[in-house]
């Protein structure tokens, strides 16, 4: 069926509304705006119902699709837990010893920049020599 709100009339929808062509079953409008089938439509196929819909789910949602991710996801939630507490840690340590020892780190790489520069520089000199 398409979605065309203009066939849509008390709960009915109709393919067409000249030849009074429609598509019913019992229900009840819900809200003033929704139509829901209704508990007395759904006593003799209910769990005919609920297995189609679970059978529709599961072909969309199952083998191929998003729950096999969510499935991993879950078989792997310790060692995910225990990457996140360790990075957690690692960040800290890390943290700290740039504020302990940042200063130093950052003169020493400057200092070895220049003597690399210039070792690079005086072995040029001496291969054009």
């Amino acid at each position: 069926m398409e979605a065309n709100p203009d066939n849509y009339e008390n709960c009915v929808y109709y393919f067409n509304k000249d030849n009074n062509l429609f598509f019913r079953y019992d229900t009840e409008l819900v809200g003033g705006k929704f139509c829901l089938p209704s508990a007395k439509a759904m006593e003799d196929v209910g769990e005919k119902v609920v297995e189609e819909f679970q059978g529709e789910f599961n072909k969309f949602f199952g083998d191929s699709g998003i729950m096999v991710y969510v499935q991993d996801i879950i078989n792997t939630k310790e060692v995910l837990f225990y990457s996140l507490a360790t990075a957690f840690v690692v960040g800290f340590i890390y943290m700290i010893v740039l504020r302990v020892a940042g200063g130093p780190i950052i003169y020493l790489s400057i200092l070895m920049i220049i003597l690399s520069c210039a070792g690079g520089g005086y072995m040029l000199f001496e291969k054009s020599q």
